[in-house]
C-alpha cells in the first residue's frame, strides 16, 4: 500500500490492490494502518470542525441514564388550523353530495364515481391537518441503534439503523417550485457502511433544525464530520 492512496482531507486510505477503503478517523482502522504509510508520523489533515449550532426552538432534549439521547418536537403550526377548517368544509360538501346521491333509488354511476378523486383529496388533506395538530417526532440514539418515530398518527419515514451500519450524516436541501412561490425544506440523511443513503428526517422547516440534529447525533455517536456527495454546503455554494 502506497501513500498515493492516502487522502489526508478525508482521513482515508485506499488499497492499491483491492480498492478497499479504510477510515483512519476510527480507532480500529487507525491502529491497523497508520504504520503502513510512507510518512507514519504525520497526522491526516481532517476537515475542520464546524461551529456549533444553537438548539432550535421547541426541541426537547433528554439525556438518559443509560447514555441514550432523545430529541422530540411537536409538528404544530398555526397553518394546520386553517388546513383543518378547509378540510371540514371540503368533507362536509362531499358528505352532503353523497347523502343526496345515495338517497335515490336509481343512482347514476357517474355521480358516484366522478367525485372519488375529490373524496381521496379530502381524506388526504384531513389526515395531513390532523398530523400537524397531534403528531410529534422522536429521534433516539441508544447504544445499539438510531431510530426515528412519528406519532400518534403514523407517518413515514420511520427508519431504524443499527449503529454498526452507520457511517455518516449530512443535510440535504430540497426546493419545490410552483407558479406563485418557491418552498425550501431540509432533510437529514444517513450514509451506511454499504454506502447507501437512508432518509432519516424529511421536510424540516429550517436549516438550523437539520444541522443541529446532524451535529447532535454525530457527537453522541462519536462520528467525525466529513464531506458527503449531495450535502448542502451553505448559501452561495453548490452541493458536493
Amino acid at each position: 500500500m502506497s501513500s498515493a492512496g492516502f487522502d489526508r482531507r478525508l482521513g482515508v486510505v485506499v488499497c492499491d490492490h483491492c480498492g478497499a477503503i479504510f477510515d483512519l478517523t476510527r480507532r480500529s482502522d487507525r491502529a491497523s494502518f497508520t504504520d503502513t504509510l510512507d510518512a507514519p508520523t504525520e497526522t491526516p489533515a481532517l476537515a475542520p470542525d464546524r461551529a456549533p449550532v444553537a438548539l432550535p426552538e421547541h426541541f426537547e432534549v433528554h439525556h438518559r441514564g443509560d447514555g441514550s439521547l432523545s430529541v422530540q418536537w411537536r409538528w404544530y403550526q398555526s397553518q394546520f388550523i386553517f388546513i383543518i377548517i378547509f378540510a371540514i368544509g371540503w368533507d362536509s360538501f362531499l358528505a352532503l353530495w353523497y347523502g343526496a346521491v345515495l338517497g335515490h333509488e336509481e343512482i347514476p354511476w357517474m355521480m358516484v364515481v366522478l367525485p372519488l378523486a375529490h373524496l381521496a383529496a379530502g381524506v388526504g388533506v384531513t389526515y395531513w391537518g390532523l398530523t400537524g395538530l397531534l403528531n410529534r417526532t422522536c429521534v433516539t440514539c441508544t447504544r445499539h441503534m438510531l431510530k426515528v418515530r412519528h406519532g400518534p398518527l403514523p407517518w413515514f419515514p420511520q427508519p431504524t439503523i443499527p449503529l454498526q451500519d452507520l457511517e455518516q450524516l449530512y443535510v440535504e436541501r430540497t426546493v419545490h417550485h410552483s407558479e406563485k412561490s418557491t418552498t425550501v425544506h431540509w432533510n437529514v440523511m444517513a450514509v451506511t457502511r454499504e454506502h447507501s443513503g437512508v432518509l432519516l428526517l424529511e421536510g424540516l422547516d429550517t436549516l438550523q433544525q437539520a444541522l443541529w440534529l446532524e451535529q447532535a447525533i454525530e457527537d453522541r455517536l462519536d462520528i467525525r464530520d466529513r464531506p458527503v456527495a449531495g450535502e448542502y454546503l451553505g448559501e452561495g455554494t453548490d452541493q458536493v
